[in-house]
């Protein structure tokens, strides 16, 4: 929940995407696909709630971050 949190307080910041995370996307996607959806939801509702085109690399991080609690 600490990423959520910092996630949200920042949404406004000027930065690029992490294509590291994003070149790994699909493998995550695949290994863990469970957690791959809960992250997906949750930030489809951020996106749709607040409005603001989200980076994608910030739904990595929400996925790995589900993963560590499932």
């Amino acid at each position: 929940m600490i990423h959520l949190n910092y996630f949200l307080d920042y949404l406004d910041r000027s930065r690029d995407d992490n294509i590291s995370l994003l070149e790994m996307e699909s493998q995550i996607q695949m290994t863990y696909p469970q957690a791959y959806q809960v992250g997906s939801d949750i930030y489809q509702i951020i996106a749709q709630k607040t409005e603001i085109d989200l980076y994608r690399s910030e739904r990595v991080y929400l996925v790995l971050h589900i993963q560590r609690l499932l």
